[in-house]
């Protein structure tokens, strides 16, 4: 189900683009409910969707050769995730769980590249957060 143009207004990133193409995404876009330790984002294919996180509080984990679980970083209220998958098609480099009951806004990926890719402040943005991440992980 569609939702509201305004409720994608609420993230930083999303009042980038015009208005004409938050309705577009906003027609396409949907919410999700995940209960605590439901599986978000799986890393074994590209992601179908550009997320934000409206309610509740993620976090990106990986596994070990072993296989112990390895948090990598949290993703709050207001954030997006899934762009890496978003922006080269590849699967995502990190599984997102809920680590509470959580509500995600779906931007389809098919939908939102384009959109990405012809503006410049959205690209800015994005490749300001990711070398945050990427900082932030090896601090």
């Amino acid at each position: 189900m569609a939702v509201h143009p305004s409720l994608l207004q609420q993230f930083v990133l999303m009042r980038l683009f015009p208005a004409d193409a938050l309705a577009q995404l906003a027609a396409h876009s949907s919410t999700h409910a995940f209960a605590k330790r439901e599986v978000v984002l799986a890393k074994e294919n590209p992601s179908p969707s550009l997320m934000f996180l409206l309610e509740g509080r993620l976090q990106a984990i990986d596994f070990t050769l072993d296989g112990r679980e390895v948090g990598l970083h949290f993703i709050e209220e207001g954030q997006y995730f899934g762009e890496i998958s978003v922006l080269d098609g590849l699967p995502s480099p990190e599984v997102v769980i809920a680590n509470k009951k959580s509500q995600v806004i779906m931007v389809p990926a098919s939908e939102i590249r384009s959109h990405i890719f012809a503006n410049p402040s959205a690209i800015e943005a994005i490749t300001s957060g990711l070398t945050q991440r990427i900082r932030d992980q090896a601090n």
